[in-house]
Parts: structure tokens; sequence; C-alpha cells
């Protein structure tokens, strides 16, 4: 099952959550800006790029803003 949880107005942040054991397909706003993802390869996850995420993954959760959330700082 999908968790969808958003806040603010602007920003605003959503964060979809795939609460189920299998793959969970997932259609993210156009205008999303993919911030974070518990299956991002920096957290012990699989996924090695945030582009274009169609699915969740098992148990995983995702947190997207719009354009005028900031971004957080990744690790080089």
């Amino acid at each position: 099952s999908l968790l969808v949880i958003e806040r603010g107005e602007t920003p605003k942040a959503t964060i979809f959550a795939n609460l189920s054991s299998r793959p969970t397909a997932v259609e993210l706003p156009g205008e999303a800006r993919l911030l974070l993802s518990t299956e991002e390869a920096e957290f012990g996850g699989t996924r090695r790029t945030l582009d274009n995420v169609v699915e969740l993954l098992p148990y995983e959760f995702v947190l997207i803003g719009d354009s005028t959330c900031p971004t957080f700082p990744r690790p080089t």
C-alpha cells in the first residue's frame, strides 16, 4: 500500500512511502524534484540514480519537493 503525506504550501514537500513487501508503481508530479530516497546507494540501497522513478521498492520512501524547496547537500 502507498502512503502519501503532503506538507506546506510554498515550499511544498511530499513523502511517498511504499508500506508493502512488493514494488509499487508511483506517479510523481511532473514539477517534482526528488530530494531523497531510502533506496539511494549512500543509505545502503540499490538506486544509483534518482532519475525517472516510476516504482517504489518494498518499504522505500521518497521525499519530493517543488521548485522552491531547498535541496540537501550530497556527499562527494
